[in-house]
Formats: C-alpha cells, sequence, structure tokens
C-alpha cells in the first residue's frame, strides 16, 4: 500500500480592505442619461470635477491619512424642481497603515464635505447641496 502526503496547504493570507466611508449627495447639476455610463465623455468630465473638489477638501483635512476619492455612481436625484439635479456617491478612501483611531469617523467625514461647501471663501467649481450629504456606507 502507498501512501501519498500532500503538502501541508497554507490559507491565502487575509487582505483588509481599504478603510473608505462612502457619501452620497446632490450636485447642482442638470442630470443627463450619458451619466449613468461611466465610459461616456459626461461621465468623465463630471467625474473629475468631482473627483477634484473632494480631493482638494480631504487632503486639506486629512494629509497623509487621505489616499484618494472616487466616483461610485451618478444618478438623477429626487426632483424639487422642474430641472432633475444629479446626485453622486463618491467613496473617500484613506490609508491602509493607519490605525483605526487614526481613520475619521464616517460623521467626521460628511461633516467636513459640509463645511467646506458652505464656507463662503472656498472657489470650487462644483456646487453640492450640503443639505443632501449623507453616509452610505462605510
Amino acid at each position: 500500500m502507498t501512501v501519498t502526503t500532500l503538502p501541508p496547504t497554507t490559507a491565502a493570507p487575509t487582505t483588509v480592505p481599504p478603510p473608505v466611508v462612502v457619501l452620497q449627495s446632490v450636485l447642482e447639476v442638470t442630470f443627463q442619461d450619458e451619466l449613468t455610463d461611466s465610459s461616456s465623455s459626461q461621465f468623465r468630465d463630471l467625474e473629475a470635477q468631482v473627483v477634484a473638489v473632494y480631493d482638494v477638501i480631504y487632503r486639506t483635512q486629512f494629509g497623509a491619512l487621505f489616499i484618494r476619492s472616487f466616483v461610485i455612481a451618478f444618478r438623477p436625484a429626487a426632483a424639487r424642481e422642474r430641472a432633475v439635479n444629479t446626485e453622486a456617491e463618491v467613496g473617500v478612501q484613506f490609508s491602509e497603515t493607519a490605525s483605526s483611531e487614526e481613520i475619521p469617523t464616517s460623521e467626521t467625514v460628511a461633516n467636513t464635505l459640509v463645511e467646506a461647501v458652505t464656507n463662503p471663501s472656498n472657489n470650487f467649481s462644483l456646487t453640492i447641496d450640503p443639505t443632501s450629504v449623507q453616509v452610505v456606507g462605510k
């Protein structure tokens, strides 16, 4: 009788996902159907504007803890008027090497955006409705 010995199995290293807070807010930009297609020029143009604003806000506030922001989706916002604005869902990513105590809370991340967009001295090329900012994931 032959006994075959198999090499020990090693578990794949577990990777911890980077800390991301997902925010939703309404942009004062008229929604277009093309914004649902991430490969459209309309999506890419608005994405660049949103990322630029978020990056300035969070890099200023959190420095090296902040890694990047990224657009998850655009969709029509609930219509309050005839023109429908655009709702943006955006991820705000923080450093994987930071301790959990160093990473800002979801509430702090949302409040940072609200404070920045309501600051009268901001010169952002994009208007975000501060009353619409909410955390939708972490």
